[in-house]
């Protein structure tokens, strides 16, 4: 082996010392991420939702879907309080063989709520972390979305040109929620920009009424120019609403915070979300100690008498 290592070409020996640099910082990376995960559950207070006051908390609960327009995942169509999902393309690689390269993405932004038994939340996703406790993954060989055998874990590619990767977040799923709350007195409710953001998201996800309406060159596509009028009309409407409705009930709203802290959204029991994140910290660790062993042990081989 060491003679072997002593041949390598300075490139060959640049590639190698490479991967196993990135393999360590990636290790370093999931490790500070889990734990930092870790200590955030461990160190943050649980609330129940109905005498929460305003602040930074953790709440724990069960997802559930608001009145109104359905959210539906994109890929499979399913009901849901949030989704996620990513659309590869099989290519063929330079020096042979294939990879996946990602042509389509895209995350909800659409509210839901989480609720105990005390009460219930609204949740606005924007800028969370996710964790959700699945990913459903499947290919095709056509480009239309939800094509292809969506049964769980099949994941064989022969004949197949694109890869359809989706996570959720299903009505009923256990919550764990670490953000900012923050709760609207009765002139308010909802913020403008939470309201005006809702109201888009359910005009996006009903693309053919959003081009009829603001449609105007005949396209059938909607431009820059055509989404500014819309959200100017929507925003119209928000504030018309707030007007003719000025009694709502305080809404409890759980967000990003305003300064650095994060959001997070992830499923599971918070126990079993605890030990999972734990014991991701202490495999990415040993991952990030052996990387640095394999790269004293190559310099040594290669550079030692």
């Amino acid at each position: 082996m060491t003679e072997h290592l002593r041949s390598l070409s300075d490139f060959q020996f640049a590639l190698v010392t490479a991967i196993a640099v990135v393999v360590a910082l990636f290790c370093l990376y999931v490790y500070r991420r889990m734990l930092h995960h870790t200590h955030l559950a461990a160190d943050t207070p649980t609330s129940k939702i109905r005498p929460a006051s305003q602040g930074y908390l953790e709440l724990v609960g069960e997802a559930y879907a608001l009145p109104g327009e359905p959210i539906k995942a994109p890929l499979s169509g399913k009901a849901c309080a949030w989704w996620a999902y990513r659309v590869e393309e099989r290519e063929q690689r330079s020096r042979g063989g294939h990879g996946w390269r990602s042509v389509d993405s895209g995350v909800s932004d659409a509210i839901f709520g989480v609720r105990d038994a005390t009460g219930t939340c609204i949740v606005d996703p924007e800028g969370a972390i996710v964790r959700t406790a699945r990913r459903n993954t499947w290919t095709s060989a056509s480009r239309r979305r939800g094509d292809g055998d969506k049964r769980r874990g099949f994941k064989t590619t022969l004949g197949s040109r694109y890869r359809y990767t989706e996570r959720l977040i299903e009505i009923g799923d256990p919550l764990h929620a670490i953000g900012f709350m923050r709760s609207h007195d009765a002139a308010q409710g909802l913020t403008e920009a939470e309201e005006l953001r809702a109201l888009l998201a359910e005009w996006k996800r009903d693309q053919r009424g959003l081009i009829e309406h603001f449609d105007r060159d005949g396209d059938r596509e909607i431009s820059a120019a055509e989404w500014d009028q819309a959200r100017e009309q929507a925003l119209e409407q928000v504030r018309r609403e707030r007007a003719d409705e000025p009694h709502l009930p305080r809404v409890p709203v759980l967000g990003h915070p305003q300064d650095q802290r994060p959001f997070l959204l992830a499923v599971g029991e918070q126990d079993s979300l605890t030990r999972r994140w734990r014991y991701a910290a202490f495999a990415s660790g040993d991952g990030f100690v052996v990387s640095i062993g394999v790269l004293a042990w190559l310099f040594a081989q290669r550079f030692g008498t």
